[in-house]
C-alpha cells in the first residue's frame, strides 16, 4: 500500500491527506449546492445525509492528517462509505446538483492513488452497477424519470472508467521504469 508518492528527490505528497481533503471539499460543495437548489425531489433527506457525510469527512481529515496508520487502516472502510453515499446521492438528487459525476471521478482516482488499476477497475464496475440499480429504482418510482439523461450519464461513467483504467495500467508500467532509476545511487553534480 502506498502512503506517499515521491515527487522529486526527498519530497513527498501525502496522498492520504489529498484524498481526505478532496472528500471533505466535495461534501461541503454538495451541501452548498443542495441547500441552494430548492427543486430537489428529496431535499431534507439529501441535506441530512450530506451533513452526516461532511462530519464523516471532517473526522477523517482530523484522524488521518498526521497519522499515516489511521489513513491506511481507514482507507478501505472510507472508500466503502464513499461508494454507499455516492449511490444514495445518485438516487436522491437530480439535475445539475447531482453529485454523480464528481463523486464517481473522486472514487476512481482515490482507488487508483491508494491501490492500483485492478482496484480502480473493480471500483468502476461496482459504481456502474450501483448506478444502474439506482437508475432502475428511480425508473420504477419516479414518473418524471428522464431515460435519455440516465443513458448519457451511464455512457459517461463507462468511458471515464475505461480511460482511468487505461491510465492506471500505463502509469504503473512507467512508474516501474522510474523505480529502476531510483535504485541508482545519487551522485551530486560536483563529483566525477
Amino acid at each position: 500500500m502506498r502512503y506517499h508518492r515521491r515527487v522529486g528527490r526527498g519530497s513527498t505528497l501525502p496522498t492520504g491527506r489529498v484524498i481526505a481533503l478532496g472528500r471533505l471539499m466535495l461534501a461541503v460543495m454538495f451541501v452548498v449546492a443542495i441547500r441552494a437548489d430548492v427543486t430537489q425531489k428529496y431535499p431534507v433527506p439529501t441535506y441530512q445525509l450530506l451533513i452526516l457525510y461532511v462530519a464523516f469527512a471532517a473526522a477523517l481529515v482530523g484522524a488521518t492528517w498526521s497519522n499515516w496508520w489511521w489513513e491506511a487502516t481507514l482507507g478501505g472502510p472510507a472508500h466503502a462509505i464513499d461508494i454507499g453515499v455516492s449511490t444514495a446521492l445518485v438516487f436522491l438528487t437530480e439535475g445539475y446538483t447531482s453529485p454523480f459525476f464528481p463523486m464517481f471521478i473522486f472514487l476512481l482516482l482515490a482507488a487508483a492513488i491508494r491501490w492500483g488499476w485492478q482496484e480502480t477497475a473493480l471500483t468502476a464496475i461496482l459504481l456502474t452497477l450501483l448506478y444502474f440499480l439506482a437508475g432502475m429504482a428511480a425508473l420504477n418510482s419516479d414518473p418524471e424519470f428522464v431515460l435519455e439523461r440516465f443513458i448519457i450519464r451511464a455512457g459517461q461513467l463507462i468511458i471515464v472508467s475505461l480511460i482511468l483504467i487505461w491510465f492506471g495500467t500505463t502509469r504503473w508500467v512507467s512508474r516501474g521504469i522510474s523505480r529502476a532509476d531510483e535504485l541508482l545511487p545519487y551522485v551530486p553534480p560536483d563529483r566525477s
